[in-house]
C-alpha cells in the first residue's frame, strides 16, 4: 500500500515537473540568427528572431521599422504558428545589407509582453556576431587614386573636319530659308489678296458672330468697328485713314475728288466709335448694330466693280 501511494506520488510530481517545463507556464524567449554569418560588404543576408510564448500571452513584437543599429533592411516578413506543446511561435525575418567592415555585432529588438497581473516585461535574445568582409580578391592592394586629365594632341584633321561640318550646316541653314521664301513667295502669287471690300467684309461678319454687343462690350466692339472702316477706306481710296482722327479723315474725304460724297457717311459711325472709346459712352444695343449693318451697306455700296470683259473687235466686212 505505502508503495502505491509513493508511486503515484512520484507519477504527480513528474507531471507537475512536466507542467512547469511547458511553455504554457514559462516566460517568454527569444533567439537570434544571421544568415550567412560571413558576408561581403552589400551583400544580402538575413537576421532572423525567434520570439516563443505562451498562446494567451499579449506580445509586442518588433517590425520592418525597428532599429537594427547601422543595418539597412532591404525587406521584413513575420509568420506566427505554434509548435507541439501548444506554445506561441513567431518567426521575424529581416532581409538586411551592412556597409561597414569587419566584425559588427547585431543587437537584437527588444519584445514586450504581458503576465497574467498585467506587468510589463521585455525579453531580449542575445547581440549576434557577423562578418564584413571586402569585395577585393585577397591580394588586392591599396586603390589608386584618380589621375587628373590629361591633354591629347589634336590632328590637323581634326579642325579641318569641324569647319567643314560648320559650313555644311550653315549651307543647309541657308538652303531651308531660301526653300520657305520661295515657298511663301509662290503662295503669295498663286493667291493674289482679296479686294478690300471683301477683306471689310469677312471682317464685319467675323466681328458679328463674337456677340460683343450683346455682352455690353460696347469699347470693344467700336475698336474693332472702326478699325474695319478706316482700313477699308485706306486701301480703297490710298488716304491715310488708319494714323488719321475722326474730323482729319472727314477733311480729307471731302476735299478728296476720286472719293465718292457716300463715303462720308462713314464719319458718323467713326463719331460715335470715338464718343464709346474716349467718352465712355454706352449707347442702345439697336443702335450698336445699326452701325455695323450700316457699315457693310456703305462697303458694299463703294465696292469696286467687276471690269467688264472687252468687246471683240467686229470682223470687217468685205
Amino acid at each position: 500500500m505505502i508503495t502505491t501511494t509513493v508511486r503515484g506520488l512520484a507519477v504527480a510530481a513528474a507531471i507537475l515537473i512536466a507542467v512547469a517545463a511547458s511553455c504554457q507556464d514559462s516566460p517568454v524567449s527569444s533567439k537570434a540568427a544571421v544568415d550567412p554569418p560571413t558576408v561581403k560588404i552589400g551583400d544580402l543576408f538575413t537576421f532572423t528572431m525567434t520570439v516563443t510564448a505562451p498562446a494567451d500571452t499579449p506580445l509586442g513584437l518588433p517590425g520592418s521599422d525597428a532599429d537594427l543599429g547601422e543595418i539597412e533592411v532591404r525587406g521584413f516578413t513575420a509568420v506566427e504558428g505554434t509548435d507541439d506543446d501548444g506554445c506561441r511561435v513567431a518567426t521575424l525575418t529581416w532581409e538586411c545589407q551592412l556597409f561597414v567592415m569587419d566584425e559588427t555585432e547585431i543587437t537584437p529588438p527588444a519584445v514586450t509582453w504581458k503576465d497574467e497581473d498585467g506587468a510589463a516585461h521585455e525579453a531580449q535574445a542575445q547581440p549576434v556576431p557577423i562578418m564584413v568582409t571586402t569585395v577585393l580578391p585577397a591580394d588586392a592592394q591599396d586603390i589608386k587614386d584618380i589621375r587628373g586629365p590629361r591633354k591629347m594632341p589634336l590632328s590637323p584633321w581634326y579642325y579641318v573636319a569641324y569647319a567643314l561640318a560648320a559650313l555644311l550646316l550653315l549651307a543647309l541653314v541657308g538652303l531651308a530659308i531660301w526653300l520657305l521664301l520661295r515657298r511663301r513667295k509662290q503662295a503669295e502669287q498663286a493667291a493674289p489678296p482679296l479686294p478690300a471690300h471683301s477683306q471689310a467684309l469677312l471682317a464685319l461678319e467675323e466681328l458679328e458672330k463674337r456677340e460683343l454687343v450683346a455682352h455690353g462690350q460696347f469699347e470693344e466692339y467700336y475698336v474693332a468697328l472702326s478699325y474695319i472702316a478706316r482700313r477699308y477706306l485706306e486701301n480703297r481710296y490710298a488716304i491715310d485713314a488708319l494714323e488719321s482722327t475722326t474730323f482729319m479723315l472727314a477733311v480729307e474725304i471731302h476735299r478728296a475728288q476720286h472719293v465718292p460724297k457716300i463715303a462720308e457717311d462713314f464719319i458718323e459711325m467713326l463719331r460715335m466709335a470715338d464718343l464709346v472709346k474716349f467718352a465712355k459712352f454706352a449707347p442702345e444695343d439697336r443702335a450698336a448694330d445699326m452701325h455695323l449693318t450700316g457699315t457693310r451697306k456703305l462697303v458694299q455700296l463703294t465696292a469696286v466693280e467687276d471690269e467688264e470683259e472687252p468687246e471683240q473687235p467686229v470682223a470687217a466686212q468685205g
